[in-house]
């Protein structure tokens, strides 16, 4: 039977052709079945990759936000060689971001104990503290480098909260400071800029003396206002009016306030710690002021430790 022989009535209806076929259709009914699976495995499998990332960027994203912001901000992880040019305090400012690039002093154990052993209460303005032990201390965020007493940690996160709910973009820039941190930013910077132990000690407590210690001071920042931070400056922003106004609902007040040098006395000091002090006092500088620097004082153990006798 020939070709010319055949009506359309003749081929089963399954094996009809009632339209075009497009090449498209013709490459894929030619492909292999194993090779079909492949690209749709290969194909899922990336988008299982990319919903992981996207995932882990989520999860991640308290750890990501805070090295984000070094990236617009170098001197938040990093200490600027340069000299200040703002004013005094601004001696402090760049250093007291703790992550150095440089070699910094290692405190041996020995070195340790000796400066918890006969220590005395007060020293150039600035009273002793005990460092907390890190194991007591939880991250501001999850993944954070910045460390805090549990309850000064939950309250300064509520703050954070409310303030940003107001528009209010406050941050911190540091936390707990170790002895080494400490070490660095008194002796190490002193010998740097050339100063003398009792000009340092106007911005930079010696190591043992600093509230940094306890884990319960902070160094506050406006977020909009990256320029004004740890200086004095820092007073003009939305920030601090933020905090004058409403930082004590969260239990935290400022350490070192703008005082008339006449006044200036030992920080905390008790009564008869500052009458045993008023001859030394016109030897020694006060504590220079810092808009910047707060403390939680919202439970027994913070109150005791900032208000002791």
């Amino acid at each position: 039977m020939s070709s010319k022989d055949i009506s359309p009535s003749d081929i089963p209806q399954a094996r009809r052709q009632t339209r075009e076929v497009s090449w498209a259709e013709i490459e894929m009914a030619s492909t292999p079945p194993s090779s079909k699976k492949r690209r749709r495995s290969l194909r899922l499998g990336l988008l299982a990759i990319a919903g992981l990332v996207i995932s882990i960027g989520i999860w991640q994203w308290d750890l990501l936000s805070p090295q984000l912001y070094a990236l617009r901000n170098p001197f938040q992880t990093a200490r600027i060689q340069s000299p200040p040019t703002e004013s005094a305090n601004a001696i402090y400012s760049i250093e007291s971001s703790i992550e150095s690039t440089e070699p910094r002093t290692e405190l041996k154990h020995s070195n340790r104990e000796a400066l918890a052993a006969d220590e005395p209460d007060m020293l150039l303005n600035h009273r002793r503290y005990d460092v907390a032990p890190e194991s007591e201390l939880v991250p501001l965020n999850p993944g954070s480098l910045l460390k805090l007493q549990p309850a000064a940690q939950a309250s300064l996160n509520a703050m954070i909260a409310k303030a940003k709910a107001e528009g209010v973009q406050l941050g911190v820039i540091s936390a707990f400071r170790d002895l080494e941190d400490q070490h660095y930013l008194y002796f190490e910077v002193k010998a740097k800029r050339g100063e003398n132990a009792k000009t340092r000690a106007t911005v930079s407590a010696p190591p043992g003396y600093s509230e940094h210690h306890t884990g319960y001071a902070v160094d506050l920042i406006d977020e909009s206002e990256p320029e004004t931070a740890l200086q004095e400056s820092f007073e003009n922003t939305a920030a601090y009016e933020w905090l004058s106004t409403n930082a004590a609902f969260f239990n935290f007040e400022m350490s070192f306030p703008k005082v008339d040098p006449a006044e200036a006395s030992p920080i905390n000091a008790s009564p008869t710690e500052a009458s045993q002090t008023e001859v030394s006092q016109a030897e020694v500088p006060s504590v220079a002021y810092e808009p910047w620097h707060w403390r939680y004082v919202g439970d027994q153990k913070s109150l005791e430790t900032f208000y002791k006798n």
